[in-house]
């Protein structure tokens, strides 16, 4: 039971993803301050990005309130916690490789002009 009373934030599981939201972030924000060729395509990325590790970093919290208020055994719930950050991860992945090529062969031909 020591384990359960022990704080999330404390497991590399939660502070990995929370250094990458943080490095993209801090790249979004650079992004945006600075003038830079095909910045929407720099954008997108980067956000989509911080989309990605911002679901791995709700890993431990959602297993952590699946436990407690569904009662759910410990290894259901992490499986529950991870098909979502999975999940949520593939469709951002499919969303970018739908708009990301055209907006870069868009930002291609401009740089050309």
């Amino acid at each position: 039971m020591a384990s359960l009373e022990r704080n999330f934030w404390k497991y590399g599981l939660f502070q990995i993803p929370v250094i990458f939201l943080g490095l993209f972030l801090l790249m979004a924000l650079i992004v945006s301050i600075l003038t830079i060729s095909c910045a929407p395509f720099w954008k997108l990325l980067i956000w989509s990005l911080v989309g990605i590790s911002l679901s791995f970093t709700f890993v431990l919290p959602l297993d952590r309130l699946l436990k407690t208020q569904t009662q759910l055994p410990m290894n259901l719930t992490g499986r529950i916690a991870l098909a979502n950050a999975l999940f949520w991860s593939a469709l951002i992945v499919v969303l970018m490789a739908s708009i990301l090529p055209p907006l870069w062969n868009l930002c291609a031909a401009l740089g050309s002009a």
